[in-house]
């Protein structure tokens, strides 16, 4: 309806992976629940290094390893995250990706930054742009977390933001722009 705004489009990159894995599959069966079960099966494998990287977060903040396996049984028993990761949904790459740059900040927040991990989180940072919109709220603790790491020098933020920016927006600008010219708006 005019004036509703909605979910009228997804970004590609989770439907790209699909339909890759969705065409590999189809050479070997036409069988439509083995098509779906594949699919699935991308969510659900999705959501291991999901968890794997909720196992590296806890690592960083905990010492004691009983209690970070115990984050990570309890990350992967929510109901929430069992349903979206069983689902055919773009909503577990994206959890994924919110998972690495999470890990990635509170490895720059911890040891440093360096151009391999700037990079690694300016790549991350595009294909969660271009998986799912709702990553942005991740996305914005980017800045958040550079802010904290040089507070008493805000000017040394400059350079890591911009390599950040720069490759997010080489990767992922292409989408954004077509956005705004489809739809009016960026995301």
């Amino acid at each position: 309806q005019p004036g509703e705004r909605g979910e009228a489009f997804h970004p590609p990159l989770f439907h790209t992976f699909a339909a890759l894995i969705l065409g590999v599959v189809k050479m070997f069966s036409q069988n439509l629940e083995v098509q779906v079960f594949s699919i699935r099966l991308l969510s659900v494998i999705v959501s291991m290094f999901t968890l794997y990287f909720v196992y590296k977060i806890a690592s960083l903040l905990f010492q004691d390893k009983t209690f970070v396996l115990g984050v990570v049984t309890f990350a992967s028993f929510l109901p929430t995250f069992i349903n979206w990761n069983t689902s055919v949904t773009n909503a577990s790459l994206a959890h994924l990706f919110s998972t690495i740059i999470i890990y990635l900040l509170l490895i720059i927040l911890s040891r440093g930054e360096n151009n391999k991990i700037l990079m690694l989180l300016g790549i991350i940072t595009a294909a969660s742009l271009l998986t799912r919109i709702s990553t942005f709220s991740t996305i914005l603790t980017i800045p958040l977390a550079f802010l904290i790491r040089y507070y008493s020098n805000i000017k040394k933020m400059i350079k890591p933001m911009t390599i950040i920016a720069l490759i997010v927006l080489v990767l992922s600008g292409w989408y954004l722009i077509r956005n705004f010219i489809l739809y009016g708006d960026f995301l």
